[in-house]
């Protein structure tokens, strides 16, 4: 298994044990860690994942994309330095994000979608990149959970190496690859 993912999974188990199952809490970490310096965040919703991404590492710049920003404006991390909100289809949006070393997709749970997202974001990823992926296992958030087994069927379709974390919160299944 690579030595990244080795670190991750560590990680996650360690903060299961301490009583900190957050995988957002857990991305900071791992901005931290392995210090990226460009993170994509698809999906952004509130904004919480993309403010975790940018404390982790405050010299990486991230970028959100989203078709609706209007939550995200409402928290105001758009006026953060190291955040770049890009409004639109993440499908579209490609040809505005650099290239990466950590994507998070977790944009419409559609097996269609994250399969061509994969496809698209992946060619933009550096050699190392972090891919992280959520609601791949369960979910039992109102409007999620019906996507459940497209999304389970997306994860096994991922042609790399991967693995599925430890779960980190009761709604959602949590997994990360990396790019070779």
């Amino acid at each position: 298994m690579n030595y990244k993912l080795r670190l991750i999974e560590a990680l996650a188990n360690a903060m299961i044990a301490d009583g900190v199952p957050s995988y957002q809490q857990l991305l900071f970490y791992v901005a931290a860690m392995f210090k990226p310096n460009v993170m994509v965040e698809l999906g952004v919703y509130r904004g919480q994942t993309t403010i975790q991404l940018a404390e982790g590492n405050p010299e990486g710049q991230v970028y959100g994309v989203d078709l609706r920003m209007d939550n995200v404006k409402q928290a105001r991390i758009h006026r953060r330095y190291n955040i770049t909100l890009v409004e639109e289809d993440s499908l579209k949006a490609v040809d505005q994000i650099p290239p990466a070393d950590l994507i998070f997709f977790d944009s419409l749970h559609r097996y269609n979608h994250l399969m061509a997202e994969y496809e698209v974001y992946s060619a933009k990823a550096r050699p190392g990149c972090l891919l992280f992926f959520d609601d791949i296992e369960k979910c039992n958030e109102p409007g999620i959970g019906d996507f459940t087994e497209e999304m389970k069927q997306a994860w096994e379709d991922i042609p790399i190496e991967k693995i599925l974390l430890p779960n980190m919160n009761e709604f959602h299944g949590f997994g990360v690859a990396v790019v070779e």
